[in-house]
């Protein structure tokens, strides 16, 4: 990943929490997801956890994304029961945008479960919230995830992916409808 210099935060974590401070951890995070570096994604774990503490509780960008983040992490760590408790908080938020990336959360849990069933209800409800929403490109990240849980053709899900500016679809699914990696690419 590249690396950013520490001139970039214009105070020092260690003197209080920032929110310059929590786009430059989910910046950091997302490059992890998208190179699959693992071994970043737990370093950047313990760092996005203070972001869920008091000092953002009234933040509901900071509280959704970093519960998002944390568990795309658990999911690419094959690890459903910490992706389920990390959600838990916000499981119930009814907010379109919100809902896509629960169900999408849910979907990779039930599929790390066998639960192929559950699966395929998750992504339709996301497709059907991402295109509420209006986000083509999450709504096409549901439709490959359908594709790939159903074993058809990815043809038309890459291209709708390539229409939103996509260049890599796997590394893209990656890190936006992240997914256990021994069921599927991405």
């Amino acid at each position: 990943p590249p690396v950013v210099p520490a001139q970039s935060t214009a105070t020092d974590p260690a003197e209080g929490l920032h929110l310059q401070h929590w786009f430059l951890i989910r910046s950091r995070a997302e490059i992890a997801l998208y190179e699959d570096d693992t071994e970043q994604m737990t370093d950047l774990d313990a760092q996005l956890r203070p972001f869920l503490g008091p000092a953002f509780a009234h933040v509901e960008a900071v509280a959704t994304e970093t519960r998002y983040c944390l568990a795309r992490f658990a999911i690419r760590r094959g690890d459903p029961q910490a992706a389920r408790k990390v959600m838990r908080p916000i499981a119930r938020m009814r907010q379109p945008y919100v809902r896509t990336f629960i169900r999408l959360i849910e979907a990779a849990v039930a599929e790390l479960e066998g639960r192929r069933e559950v699966a395929r209800d998750k992504l339709v409800g996301a497709l059907g919230d991402a295109d509420a929403c209006k986000m083509a490109g999450v709504a096409a990240l549901a439709r490959l995830r359908l594709a790939q849980l159903n074993g058809d053709a990815l043809d038309d899900a890459c291209a709708a992916l390539a229409r939103c500016g996509v260049v890599d679809t796997e590394r893209f699914a990656r890190v936006y409808a992240t997914w256990p990696s021994s069921t599927a690419s991405g």
